[in-house]
């Protein structure tokens, strides 16, 4: 089984479509709210997965690999890919 965590917050509307896409695809996942201190971990976020610029939520990481926020795995469900990403 694959590991993958999402980091999100609470308020955001892709986090929100992020989390309900992958619950209808069956992925388990670990959560990670940041809105207690969401300058601090967006900034750990940042460095630890080398990500240039603004880092935005959700972020979604399948076995350490980065792979982007809601409309990443859209896009990779729409392109047929998903499943080679999240599934074994």
């Amino acid at each position: 089984m694959k590991k993958v965590e999402v980091y999100y917050a609470t308020y955001c509307p892709y986090s929100i479509k992020a989390l309900k896409m992958l619950d209808e695809k069956g992925i388990k996942y670990k959560s990670y709210a940041i809105d207690d201190d969401e300058d601090k971990l967006r900034k750990k976020i940042g460095e630890y997965y080398k990500i240039e610029g603004d880092v935005t939520v959700p972020q979604i990481i399948v076995d350490n690999q980065r792979i982007g926020g809601y409309d990443d795995i859209k896009k990779l469900d729409e392109e047929g890919k998903f499943d080679e990403i999240f599934l074994d």
